[in-house]
């Protein structure tokens, strides 16, 4: 009987550890309260590292390369630095909070996966080339309903 208690005891604290991961990429650099989607686009916010909270919209359909996330207003695309992020394809509407640089990318009608960008940047029926603004995230926590 002992043995079955010390055997319980050992796998107890392993098993409360055995959820969903919520948190992926590198450790957190930035304390600061996450800017919204809409703030995150702003001019003032280019090439600075930013925190990004907002819902979900899409996923990759091909290898969770990129999110989409919103808030009422906005939609912003992110991508993944390096790969080492790799979100659940189960990923729903759910509210996360990223870490990233936003930067601005061109694309137009011609690049390669332009129907990823229609589908995560809000554009559509473009013609010529426009500047989306896009985080390449570090970090992705996904939060609680």
């Amino acid at each position: 009987m002992k043995i079955i208690l010390i055997i319980v005891c050992i796998l107890l604290p392993l098993c409360t550890s055995c959820g969903n991961k919520t948190v992926f990429g590198e450790d957190a650099r930035l304390s600061t309260t996450p800017l919204t989607v809409s703030q995150s686009i702003l001019p003032e916010n280019l090439d600075r590292e930013v925190r990004v909270k907002g819902t979900v919209k899409a996923i990759c359909p091909d290898d969770g390369c990129w999110i989409a996330v919103s808030d009422v207003a906005n939609t912003l695309r992110i991508e993944f630095k390096d790969g080492k992020i790799v979100p659940p394809y189960t990923l729903g509407q759910v509210p996360i909070v990223l870490e990233g640089r936003m930067v601005m990318k061109v694309i137009s009608p011609d690049s390669k996966g332009f129907s990823d960008y229609e589908k995560s940047c809000d554009v559509e029926n473009l013609t010529s080339s426009t500047r989306v603004p896009v985080m390449v995230a570090y970090r992705m926590e996904i939060l609680s309903e």
